[in-house]
This record gives C-alpha cells, structure tokens and sequence, in this order.
C-alpha cells in the first residue's frame, strides 16, 4: 500500500522535521536563504511586498514609475539614489514579516530587507527612516554582513552603512529617525 510508505520513513528524521522548536538556522541552510534572497530581490516590487503590494503600485505611479515597469525590489535596494517613499514601504514590509508568526518569508531575510532599507535611505538618499539607534543599527550591519548567504550588492551596501556610521561624528543626528 502507498499508505504505509511512513512505515519506511527514518524516524530521526521524521522526529527533526517536526521539531517547531527550533530556530530559523536550524531550519534554513545559507544556500538556501541565499537562493529565497535572490527571488526575493528579483521579484517586481508589487510582488515583493506582498500584502503591501497595491500600496507599492501606487507609490510606484505616484513616482511616474508604471507598476508593471518591471522595478524589483533589487532595483529599489541598490539604486544610487532610490526614491526614499519605496524604501519606506520596504522597511514597512520587513518589519511585518519580521513580527508576524504566519511570515513565509524568513526572519533573517526579513531583518536583513529591514536593514538594507535603512541603510539605502540612510547612505543614498541622505534620509532617516527609522528609530532604530546607532548602537543598534551597527549591530544589525555587523550582523548582516557576516551572513554567508548575503549576496555580493547587498553586502556591499550594508558596508557602505557601517562606514556611513563609523564617520558620523558620534552623534545620533545622522542616523535613522
């Protein structure tokens, strides 16, 4: 019988696939975190944001970018000057699913969309957009680039905002609000 197919199962690791305890690491490999990264960046904004998707189309035509132009959420990220109303949304959206217990998405990759969004706003458009503290912004930066399954562009802007917060003159005006 087909039914039975269980009877054959190893029930080590039966009893591991149904351990909740366990935290995200346990659960996620860096190949493939890195690879749900990747979808994650590549998917066009709207997609990206999942239930704040409709409010990202129309910010999107706010800006005089079509929702369907093909933007990802890649693009917003990594712009050189990425309009600071999508980075907004982006920050929005991290920080549900960093919160939510029904998330697909997992919390590292949603605490690290919720830094990089800072942190673009932050170095590339010279804005705050977050209360997050310095100490805490540092630490979230430190954290995040010693992922293994950070790709090379993220890395680079996570560097680009440890650097941003090592000149900044101690003072807590130039990070996030």
């Amino acid at each position: 019988m087909a039914d039975q197919a269980h009877d054959r199962s190893n029930p080590t690791l039966l009893s591991q696939m149904m351990d909740l305890s366990g935290t995200a690491e346990d659960l996620w490999r860096p190949d493939e975190l890195a690879a749900m990264l990747r979808h994650e960046l590549a998917a066009p904004l709207p997609v990206a944001l999942g239930r704040l998707g409709e409010e990202a189309a129309r910010r999107m035509q706010e800006l005089g970018l079509p929702a369907d132009s093909g933007m990802t959420l890649g693009d917003v990220l990594h712009h050189a000057c990425p309009p600071v109303q999508l980075l907004d949304l982006t920050k929005r959206f991290a920080k549900l699913c960093n919160t939510d217990p029904d998330t697909v998405l997992p919390r590292d990759i949603a605490q690290l969309l919720y830094l990089a969004s800072i942190t673009a706003a932050l170095t590339r458009a010279g804005q705050r957009i977050s209360s997050l503290s310095a100490p805490s912004l540092r630490l979230g930066l430190e954290w995040a680039t010693r992922q293994a399954w950070v790709d090379d562009a993220t890395r680079a802007l996570l560097k680009e905002g440890l650097e941003h917060l090592g000149s900044s003159r101690g003072g807590e005006s130039d990070l996030p609000a």
